[in-house]
């Protein structure tokens, strides 16, 4: 029998993935005493680590557009997140010092809250393809984009 633990949790965030960083971050938005949050403090929503303390605030993307529901990968090496960087939300993935930021997805529809598996193989993530997000529908990828596969079917 599969463990569908991280779909769970995946489920759980995508409720908890709002416009602004919550005052409790999830277990998926912390890691080693850091927290990974987004915030629109510099104009367009970025990414941001800082200590659990709230010392060390540090932007982990600059880029325009908005970066929006980071989350740690379970070994903290890794952040991924979606951007509307390139027009419509795409997932993307970083090191969790920022550097080696790479778009996931590539594709016309919208996707966001992205989660990453317990092995960091996969990202599973909701996309909406209609302009009232109405329509959303859960899947999950390898990180090199293959292996597409949607979960539900609304």
């Amino acid at each position: 029998m599969k463990n569908y633990s991280w779909l769970i949790l995946f489920l759980l965030t995508l409720c908890a993935c709002v416009k602004t960083p919550t005052a409790t971050p999830s277990a998926n938005q912390q890691y080693n005493g850091q927290i990974v949050f987004y915030s629109g403090r510099n104009g367009n929503q970025d990414i941001f680590i800082m200590r659990e303390d709230g010392s060390d605030v540090t932007a982990l993307t600059e880029k325009s557009g908005n970066n929006q529901c980071p989350s740690f990968s379970i070994d903290g090496r890794r952040i991924v997140f979606n951007s509307n960087r390139d027009g419509n939300d795409e997932i993307y993935i970083m090191d969790s010092d920022g550097s080696n930021q790479s778009r996931v997805t590539n594709t016309e529809t919208n996707e966001i809250q992205p989660q990453l598996s317990p092995e960091g193989l996969r990202v599973l993530f909701s996309a909406y393809t209609s302009p009232a997000w109405d329509d959303g529908e859960i899947y999950v990828m390898n990180l090199d984009g293959t292996g597409l596969t949607q979960l539900t079917d609304n």
